[in-house]
C-alpha cells in the first residue's frame, strides 16, 4: 500500500468512489470499459487504481465530446443550410 492509497481495488470499493452499485461494476469489468484482473481461484476481481482513473478520464471525454446525435438532416434548419450553400 502507497502513501496514496492501495493499489488494487474491490469492485465494492469502486462502487463506493463511482455511487454505483457493486453489480454495475462487474458489468463494466465484464464489458471491458472497465479493466480489472481476474484472481485465480474464487475469480474475485481486482481493479488497479490507475485503470480506475483511466475510466474516470474516458468518462470526462464522453460526457464533454460534442454531440452529433441530435444532428439531423431532415431538420428544416439543416436543409435551408445545405440549400443555402448550394446556391451561393
Amino acid at each position: 500500500m502507497s502513501a496514496q492509497g492501495p493499489r488494487f481495488l474491490t469492485p465494492a470499493d469502486v462502487a463506493d468512489i463511482l455511487s454505483v452499485t457493486p453489480s454495475q461494476v462487474l458489468k463494466f469489468l465484464r464489458d471491458r470499459q472497465l479493466r480489472g484482473i481476474k484472481l485465480p481461484g474464487k475469480g474475485e476481481w481486482r481493479i488497479e487504481a490507475t485503470a480506475l482513473e483511466e475510466f474516470i478520464g474516458r468518462l470526462y471525454q464522453q460526457t464533454h465530446a460534442p454531440d452529433t446525435s441530435h444532428a439531423d438532416s431532415a431538420h428544416p434548419c439543416f436543409r435551408a443550410a445545405t440549400h443555402m450553400r448550394a446556391h451561393a
